[in-house]
């Protein structure tokens, strides 16, 4: 965690010849030469200018000069004042007021103070700003050459730059289109565009201009400072999405049929907001700047880490380097791991998945040393050793190099389950004394710096909209991110780390700081994004991921007396959400199937003791499971089974029941020592009772009284899925078939191709629209409308939701985080499941009503219209999908292919808005028949279902009624 000597040098700047700068006054202002470089400064004109800023003109190598900012709004320049002048730094401050009172007198001012080393290529620009202002600075980089902007994020990561493209979809008179933004945000810093550099041509001569943000511990403001890319260019063009027949897509409409591009130009604006901004200014070639090389670091990422400001000087009171500890266990309990190899031996299959692992797998995979552990390999073990000192060493490398830039979420990931094999390799005599010390400073390192705020700034996820302190960030995050900027699952990965290093290592003089942070952290955690009965509010996957997360902190808690939070309703809760997501059995194939065979070979989610074809899973839904296939649970079970053994044995009997029915899953991403050293295979299972239970944030889980393999999911609550909106998505699974399933997170088309997972086409939901390219707008962790009224009895289950869509997001063609303007549309989806016959009803109203809908459906096969008029899919084996459309009374399908395992079906609303559905699994038998009743009110709201032996009569309130039941009766 060093700097450079200089604040602007590097390496490749070695070669410089160091000239003394030259400044010559001219009319408006100064230019100064540096080496290769002029740029030219306003001075103090008293007057107001259309050309302001740090800097509005430059040129390289005596060439053309080339414009550079120009102000739009503001009242003029104050003075421009060259600080200091020597042979070696040039600086000079500019100040510009902004506003004035009634007065004249000035209310604002915004100060850039500017920092160029001669002969550099970069110069860097503090600027801050008092009061706030509704100004922008426009820059367009070329003059009269068009401009186009590349981009490249993540630290030292070497990498070609990429062209922008633009982000919005825009009227034909407008002009302009955004095309990204430049922010300081310290929670994402790996994740945002953080700088953009701008090319006026192919040629390695042709002039480059870079811009970068700074970070670090002297931000004030936050995300409100953020600089803009825009795109200018004719007034015709727009963003439009043209796709063929496949799905792929082709070239922008250009009404004049020629191209345009060359009457576009690329820019940039620069907002002037309350607070301190760091950006840099880098000045050079197309080659110089390496924005075609994907074996070089780009100039800008060398810039961005070398210009932070972040105060290193504290880096020296870190203490990675404490005197060694006695041999002891500190997060595990020392039974656990005395009898570990015994319990692991009691079962046939867990036994032999286990040595099946290890005779696929290497030192670099999570769950190495905890299955040689388990096999008594002493060769093996060492070998794990050494791949701990190897990543070690290769991160800390990496964190002096790359500063907070290099640390991700899985870099959180990582230190727990290594925490936990340094436990034992430490307190069993494994690692010797100089490997421990390696470790242990690199751990030690990730801790200081995720509980540093210039890392992460945890107050951002707990943003209130409703306090007035968090109204500035929640407004501008509101516009692409919602009110939080990251999912939370994030955090999670971040505080979590501290807690484990600090109960790892309880002598490190910041260990009990580091304890009492990361406590009060996990409780704000579990009140944000925890529902009381344990539901977590992002996605079914996302809830045991995170909830893995926090296991690794909270079992050391628990062994040492600490704190028990295993006793806390919304850990609790957790695990019986578990049992109540886990399907029935069916023969779908589970994409992390076998032992050891799954999509990331080097991740062990896929270890089952039990990987039978058929079996009990989660189901897909939202940005949750893979490749269309229901998903696996991980290691979160057998902690449960372990710690509930005691204080709630029929917990923890069903959690041994829900854990022989998925698969044994034994390994996990988070912590595979963990998971093995309180393994307990000989648990007596109690299955579960079969009923169903609505889960708060999540959904109604529907389970039929006469058929224990029917169960349904309707997607209604609070939670948004990790960015997917997917309200009011149904799931149903039949006689061991999942006849209306979900893609799920990792997705592709039947031609490989990936799928958008996030994209409200791929749910069995609404879209607003005739296009299905356009999907709903959330994005972040915004919080959906709870859904409106929840009937469960004896005859069947109810749900009401109201979804409310404000944007659209086209994910084909731009970034999840890009909003489009939509016509506001608010969707009541009404649910009825009955119990006796597990038949579904679904009834759709919006408003606006001229707005179109589309209807979407993925079963298992093709719909076609069989001798009964309804619409039936053949999953095989003589079960099927029938689907009755009551309103409209004749569902054409406008869409219907073949996407891997399901088929994806849309059928187009007519001008009622309205859709009015019976949807049933059959096994065998006649076809489910349905109709509509007129009552004496005249209002078509009786419905009559034949299916399965069975008629009934169905009695619903009026739409408007949202909060009444139904009446149900068997004829």
């Amino acid at each position: 965690m060093t700097q450079s000597p200089s604040i602007l040098s590097d390496a490749s700047d070695s070669e410089v010849v160091r000239e003394k700068a030259d400044i010559q006054t001219c009319s408006g202002g100064l230019w100064v030469t540096s080496g290769r470089r002029r740029v030219f400064v306003p001075s103090s004109s008293g007057e107001l200018s259309d050309e302001v800023g740090p800097m509005v003109r430059w040129c390289l190598d005596e060439g053309e000069e080339t414009r550079g900012l120009s102000l739009s709004g503001g009242s003029g320049l104050v003075d421009t004042v060259i600080e200091r002048h020597d042979c070696e730094l040039t600086r000079w401050r500019t100040t510009l007021k902004l506003v004035e009172d009634e007065v004249g007198a000035g209310v604002g001012k915004v100060v850039w103070t500017v920092t160029w080393p001669v002969g550099g290529d970069t110069l860097l620009v503090d600027e801050t700003m008092e009061g706030d202002s509704d100004a922008v600075l426009n820059w367009r980089p070329f003059g009269s050459d068009a401009a186009t902007a590349y981009a490249f994020g993540h630290g030292r990561n070497s990498g070609a730059m990429v062209p922008l493209n633009p982000t919005d979809v825009v009227d034909a008179a407008q002009v302009e289109h955004r095309m990204g933004t430049l922010g300081h945000l310290s929670y994402v810093n790996q994740w945002q565009l953080a700088w953009v550099g701008f090319c006026d041509g192919d040629e390695p001569s042709n002039k480059f201009l870079g811009i970068f943000t700074g970070w670090g511990s002297d931000w004030r403001g936050e995300a409100l400072n953020r600089l803009e890319v825009w795109r200018e260019g004719s007034g015709d063009r727009r963003v439009q999405s043209n796709k063929d027949a496949t799905g792929s897509q082709s070239e922008p409409n250009d009404p004049s049929g020629q191209s345009n591009q060359n009457s576009q130009t690329d820019f940039l604006r620069l907002p002037l907001r309350t607070g301190r901004r760091r950006w840099g200014i880098v000045l050079s070639t197309r080659q110089e700047a390496n924005v075609d090389d994907d074996g070089v670091c780009c100039l800008l990422n060398r810039r961005k880490t070398s210009c932070s400001d972040l105060n290193v000087a504290k880096v020296a009171t870190w203490e990675l380097d404490p005197p060694l500890p006695s041999r002891d266990l500190n997060l595990l309990a020392g039974e656990d791991l005395e009898t570990m190899c015994e319990r692991v031996a009691l079962d046939h299959k867990v036994a032999r998945a286990i040595e099946a692992y290890a005779a696929a797998s290497g030192p670099t995979y999570q769950g190495y040393f905890a299955v040689s552990y388990c096999l008594c390999d002493a060769s093996r073990m060492q070998r794990a050793v050494e791949e701990m000192v190897a990543w070690a060493r290769e991160l800390e490398v990496e964190l002096h190099d790359g500063g907070y830039e290099r640390l991700c979420i899985f870099d959180g990931r990582s230190v727990k389950w290594r925490a936990y094999n340094l436990d034992v390799m430490w307190a069993t005599g494994v690692i010797d004394e100089a490997s421990y010390r390696t470790v242990r400073r690199s751990m030690l390192l990730l801790a200081y710096m995720f509980r540093d705020s210039d890392f992460v700034r945890y107050k951002d996820f707990w943003l209130d909209k409703n306090n007035p302190e968090d109204a500035d960030l929640v407004r501008v995050m509101a516009q692409e991110m919602g009110p939080c900027p990251n999912p939370p699952n994030f955090s999670a990965e971040y505080f979590t780390s501290v807690g484990v290093v600090a109960e790892l290592f309880p002598d490190h003089p910041e260990a009990q700081a580091w304890r009492t942070w990361t406590i009060a952290m996990l409780d704000s955690y579990l009140e944000k994004y925890y529902e009381p009965d344990g539901t977590y509010r992002e996605a079914i996957n996302y809830h045991n991921h995170s909830l893995n997360m926090l296991m690794c902190y909270l079992w050391p808690l628990r062994v040492k007396g600490i704190r028990d939070y295993f006793t806390d309703p919304r850990i609790r809760g957790s695990f019986e959400h578990f049992i109540a997501v886990t399907t029935p059995a069916t023969d779908c194939v589970i994409s992390l199937d076998g032992h050891f065979e799954c999509k990331y070979p080097s991740r062990i989610e896929g270890v089952l003791a039990d990987p039978a074809p058929i079996r009990h899973a989660y189901l897909n839904n939202g940005n949750s499971g893979s490749d269309w296939q229901l998903q696996v649970s991980r290691g979160e079970l057998i902690l449960g089974m372990a710690v509930y053994a005691e204080s709630d044995p029929q917990l923890a009997s069903q959690l041994a029941w829900t854990w022989r029915h998925v698969g044994m899953p034994m390994l996990d991403t988070e912590h595979t020592f963990l998971t093995l050293a309180v393994i307990d295979p000989t648990l007596e299972p109690i299955e579960p009772p079969r009923r169903s239970v609505y889960r708060q944030s999540l959904g109604l889980i529907s389970r039929c009284h006469t058929k224990g393999d029917i169960f349904a999911f309707f997607r209604a609550g609070s939670a948004t899925n990790h960015m997917d909106f997917d309200q009011g998505s149904i799931n149903l699974i039949a006689h061991g078939k999942v006849l209306l399933g979900d893609p799920g997170y990792h997705a592709s088309y039947s031609d490989g191709r990936d799928l958008k997972p996030a994209a409200t086409q791929w749910h069995n939901t609404l879209i607003y629209g005739n296009d299905p390219a356009l999907s709903s707008g959330y994005t972040g962790l915004e919080e959906a409308p709870q859904v409106l009224h929840v009937e469960i009895n004896g005859q069947y289950d109810w749900g009401v939701h109201r979804i409310v869509n404000n944007n659209h997001r086209r994910l084909d063609d731009m970034p999840y985080n890009k909003l489009l303007p939509a016509n506001p549309v608010t969707h009541i989806r009404r649910y009825l499941f009955l119990k006796q016959t597990g038949v579904i009803l679904v009834e759709d109203t919006w408003d606006p009503i001229t707005e179109p809908c589309l209807f979407m459906l993925h079963p298992p096969a093709q719909l076609v219209t069989n001798s009964h008029g309804t619409l039936t899919a053949d999953a095989g084996d003589g079960v099927c999908l029938d689907v009755c459309f009551l309103h409209p009374q004749r569902a054409e399908l406008m869409t219907q292919q073949c996407m891997g395992p399901f088929w994806h079906c849309a059928l187009p609303s007519d001008a009622s808005g309205r859709f009015m559905t019976i949807i049933a699994g059959r096994q065998g038998g006649e076809p489910m028949t349905a109709h509509l009743d007129v009552d004496g009110h005249g209002k078509n709201n009786v419905v009559h279902v034949h299916h399965a032996g069975h008629a009934q009569a169905i009695e619903l309130p009026l739409p408007s009624e949202t909060s009444s039941n139904c009446t149900v009766r068997n004829l």
